[in-house]
């Protein structure tokens, strides 16, 4: 889905350090193709970073821990990789059993935070640094205005915090700029998303759910997967959640 790429107002979604490269590569090469982008709004939110699986986690923590503890960096690091070891033994990681995972993942957030007393990294913090990595690397971001990081905040779930989803991070997101927006011209402002796919789909019909009475208008920059890559189970997860999220605004239409 690339009918975003000529869109110079972009919204860059958060995600995982790995698919927050694989987007920030796609607006570069949207670039590089010929296509402008102006401003981009990274939509971020607090989500504790993965203790394994993202590297920036330990770049972000180790900082933190040596300051906080009047440590050196190197020896910040070794307490990390302690803990990170102790945490996720191999038996664990073979297992790959969903519950076990989250729970080590809760223990460790649990135990560094307690012990070292820091604040764990967020994905928030991850793509301000992504961002700044990206800028420092390529030239084609030069010209490229990036609004900091739009922050949803942790919501409540059945009485506990849980992470903010996509939609919260567009609701965050129009609270935040919504009053900027050139959204009251006769024509619609078209803001294109930039992500992956599979979720192409089901983001811009989160979008859509959010925007349709705001006088805006989504398209999509996306990166396609190749057919070796492709997870059906992800995929129909995907779809299912696409037609799940525009219920309510077509069951607004019908009644309406």
């Amino acid at each position: 889905m690339n009918e975003g790429a000529g869109i110079s107002i972009k919204l860059l979604l958060g995600g995982k350090e790995d698919s927050m490269e694989r987007r920030l590569d796609s607006l570069v090469k949207s670039i590089k193709d010929g296509h402008v982008t102006t401003i981009v709004y990274p939509l971020g939110g607090e989500r504790d970073l993965w203790p394994i699986h993202e590297e920036m986690t330990k770049e972000i923590l180790g900082p933190r821990i040596a300051v906080q503890n009047f440590l050196t960096l190197p020896e910040a690091n070794q307490l990390i990789d302690k803990v990170f070891a102790e945490n996720f033994p191999p038996a664990l990681l073979a297992r790959n059993e969903a519950l076990e995972i989250k729970q080590a993942r809760e223990n460790t957030v649990a135990y560094i935070t307690k012990n070292y007393n820091v604040k764990w990294p967020t994905e928030t913090n991850m793509i301000e640094k992504k961002i700044k990595q990206y800028k420092e690397k390529y030239s084609e971001l030069e010209n490229v205005e990036f609004i900091p990081t739009i922050n949803a905040p942790k919501k409540l779930a059945n009485g506990v915090l849980v992470r903010p989803d996509t939609k919260d991070s567009f609701v965050k997101f129009f609270e935040d700029y919504g009053q900027e927006l050139d959204t009251k011209g006769d024509k619609p402002l078209t803001l294109a998303i930039i992500t992956e796919q599979p979720y192409g789909h089901y983001q811009k019909q989160q979008a859509i759910a959010v925007f349709h009475d705001k006088n805006i208008v989504v398209s999509v920059l996306a990166r396609g997967i190749s057919g070796d890559a492709v997870n059906l189970s992800v995929v129909f997860d995907t779809l299912a959640r696409m037609v799940y999220s525009g219920k309510d605004l077509v069951l607004a239409k019908i009644s309406g």
